[in-house]
């Protein structure tokens, strides 16, 4: 990974939209992006509510539904 997280963010969430296969950079990956980002704030938060990262992609991904073809 690069060294830098805003970065390491940014291409994850790339990634999540290409898999998603949508055509734009959203919140939904850019929210996935933060939850897999290695000792991220955002995950420590929500693990200590009770919800994993693989939880919460796996929800917003059934919310967000895949793009068209």
């Amino acid at each position: 990974m690069s060294d830098t997280p805003l970065r390491d963010i940014l291409i994850r969430a790339r990634q999540e939209s290409a898999r998603m296969q949508h055509h734009y950079l959203g919140a939904e990956h850019l929210c996935i992006g933060m939850l897999h980002l290695p000792g991220g704030a955002l995950a420590a938060a929500l693990e200590d509510q009770g919800f994993t990262p693989d939880y919460l992609t796996d929800r917003i991904r059934r919310k967000a539904g895949k793009g068209a073809k």
